[in-house]
């Protein structure tokens, strides 16, 4: 636009009292999103005191937060046995492979059974008897029958917030139980572990002397 036009222009806006037009209103930094928009300079509103006043959709959530990790424990613990067991089978096959290369040569080198030998041959059936200990089958609950389920939480349809509850203190009795049991197999394969190592020490011993 010629710079004499652009003139004349600012000159007409003035003579009619046209201003230059500004936001009418503008959102308040560092506001709480239910502060309401205000125009530039006024104070914004105070809101109301909130204290001791807990959100609906909180509320409405909070069985779903204790519902959820409760199933998840019951999955992570039968994670955990899986584990343990397949530890423990190779702790059965470290044993049987140590009895037959150390015990098969400490046999050989005495021409016989020593004390040595038959202390380690004491030893490896400890092993193996602790180690059947922890593969035995046992009464552990992971999962939920469908029917009884339904069974019992059929009273609840209409309050499922109620029914999610229920079901998460059923989880976590039912964690509570399978521990116990699983605490006793974890000492089981620890003592498993330590006889194992005693093991390999009685038929190393005789190799060593002879």
């Amino acid at each position: 636009m010629p710079h004499g036009k652009w003139r004349e222009g600012e000159k007409l806006r003035r003579e009619c009292g046209y201003k230059q037009l500004e936001p009418a209103f503008q959102l308040a930094e560092g506001r709480s999103p239910r502060e309401r928009l205000v125009q530039p300079g006024e104070p914004a509103p105070e809101l109301p005191p909130t204290e001791g006043v807990a959100s609906p959709a909180l509320v409405s959530d909070v069985p779903t937060l204790v519902y959820e990790p409760g199933l998840r424990s019951l999955g992570q613990q039968e994670r955990e046995l899986s584990e343990l067991r397949a530890r423990t089978n190779t702790v059965i096959a470290a044993a049987a492979l140590i009895a037959s290369f150390l015990g098969a040569a400490a046999i050989r080198e005495h021409g016989g059974l020593s004390v040595w030998s038959v202390v380690a041959l004491v030893v490896l059936a400890l092993t193996g008897a602790l180690s059947l200990l922890v593969l035995w089958p046992r009464e552990l609950s992971f999962a939920y029958d469908a029917r009884a389920t339904y069974a019992e939480l059929y009273p609840l349809l209409d309050s499922f917030s109620e029914a999610q509850l229920r079901v998460a203190y059923s989880a976590r009795d039912r964690y509570r139980s399978n521990k116990r049991v699983i605490d006793r197999l974890e000492l089981a394969f620890q003592g498993a572990v330590v006889t194992l190592g005693l093991q390999t020490v009685l038929w190393a011993v005789p190799v060593a002397v002879a």
